[in-house]
């Protein structure tokens, strides 16, 4: 039985993004790690070009992502990340 609440959430958001004309983006974070990727397909293999994934650095001081949104561009999103160099006492 492939239901938990991972299956469901994905199959949502594939059926969701699919049926929406504009951009998607989902946001997560806790890795530790800045990653922009395109990780949704299509039934015939070709990336979902309106889903945008952002991967971001999760529970830290010192980084973070910078977002901006034109809704006239294209991408929509843009990202800048954010690293704050450790300041030595």
């Amino acid at each position: 039985d492939d239901k938990n609440g991972f299956t469901d959430f994905f199959k949502t958001l594939d059926k969701q993004t699919h049926s929406f004309d504009g951009e998607v983006l989902l946001v997560h974070g806790d890795s530790h790690y800045f990653k922009i990727d395109q990780a949704m397909y299509d039934k015939d293999g070709a990336i979902t070009h309106n889903f945008t994934r952002l991967e971001t650095y999760g529970d830290t001081e010192n980084s973070w992502v910078e977002m901006n949104v034109d809704p006239n561009a294209k991408p929509a999103f843009s990202f800048k990340p954010i690293v704050l160099k450790a300041i030595k006492k």
